[in-house]
């Protein structure tokens, strides 16, 4: 059986220190370059195959020592994938929410969702979406106005329903 490395002699060979200086920073990243997860941020394993850690937080500890209870590493720089050890501070939750809401990061500064054909993502018109909706109310397959309009049948189902397009409005328009 061989006995694992330790975490710093396995961290510290991932990690580029030419990494990019954020505006807001006077010294650059250090870049993570092994694993990175669906998120965008680092991660390595500490103990054994089912324990990973962000790579950020392995960082820390690895600068720092352990964290406590209830708190959080954040970045200064705003960059997910830095692991420069004075980059990162720690924090709570709320404190992480208030960083990026003042930072403009937060959901709540990004633009609204836009829908029916607004959207840059809208397959259908309105007046398309009338005629589903009217035709799916008289019985009409969800196959067949698929094929005929080049959407998927979930799709028609959505449209139907009133989940796509505003229902109110073709509530007004299709008779009852």
């Amino acid at each position: 059986m061989t006995i694992p490395r330790p975490l710093s002699e396995r961290f510290w060979p991932k990690v580029n220190k030419d990494g990019p200086t954020q505006p807001h920073m006077d010294t650059c990243c250090w870049i993570w370059i092994g694993a990175i997860t669906s998120c965008g941020y680092g991660c390595i394993q500490r103990r054994g195959r089912n324990s990973v850690v962000s790579a950020h937080i392995a960082s820390w500890e690895l600068e720092n020592g352990p964290i406590p209870e209830g708190i959080c590493v954040l970045h200064q720089c705003d960059n997910p994938i830095c692991v420069r050890p004075d980059h990162l501070f720690l924090g709570t939750k709320k404190d992480n929410t208030a960083d990026a809401i003042a930072k403009g990061r937060h959901y709540f500064n990004e633009p609204p969702m836009l829908y029916g054909t607004k959207s840059p993502c809208a397959k259908i018109s309105e007046e398309d979406a009338l005629i589903i909706r009217f035709f799916r109310k008289h019985g009409a397959p969800a196959k067949m106005l698929a094929r005929i309009f080049s959407i998927s049948k979930t799709e028609v189902y959505r449209v139907g329903s009133g989940q796509r397009f505003n229902p109110d409005k073709i509530n007004q328009v299709i008779p009852q």
